[in-house]
């Protein structure tokens, strides 16, 4: 997946001169386009959840918050990778440069995979568009 020079510019104009790397949610926004386009079913976690509110601290450890989930939990459908059944794809999107995974991230990574579930972290939009079209048979 490239870029379009419509989306190069809008990225240009917003930086206003600075190196492009996409930010996170730049990224999100073509990986959710991907997605769409492809009618697979998806969901982002939100676990963007800083606050300084105390109360929502509270509630989010009191129902089970736990930081460091992958932040897309894709379903490939059965016909794309020609199986008898679906498979989940989890999915950690870091900025193409200067980002690295935590140590909470790593181990949700390990753990899923230990289920036999893909798990991956994926350096911009464009390594889990690659990912996902290696998987079709």
């Amino acid at each position: 997946m490239r870029y379009t020079e419509a989306e190069l510019k809008r990225i240009q104009d917003k930086r206003a001169g600075k190196k492009i790397i996409p930010l996170e949610d730049e990224e999100y926004d073509l990986i959710v386009k991907y997605l769409d386009d492809m009618g697979f079913v998806y969901t982002h976690i939100p676990m963007e959840t800083y606050t300084q509110s105390w109360k929502v601290k509270s509630r989010n450890k009191r129902i089970g918050v736990k930081s460091g989930f992958p932040d897309y939990v894709i379903i490939i459908p059965y016909w794309w990778v020609g199986k008898r059944h679906n498979i989940l794809l989890f999915a950690e999107i870091k900025r193409r440069k200067h980002s690295s995974t935590s140590q909470k991230q790593k181990e949700w990574i390990h753990n899923l995979r230990s289920c036999n579930e893909l798990a991956e972290v994926f350096y911009g939009a464009d390594e889990l568009v690659s990912y996902i079209d290696a998987l079709r048979t």
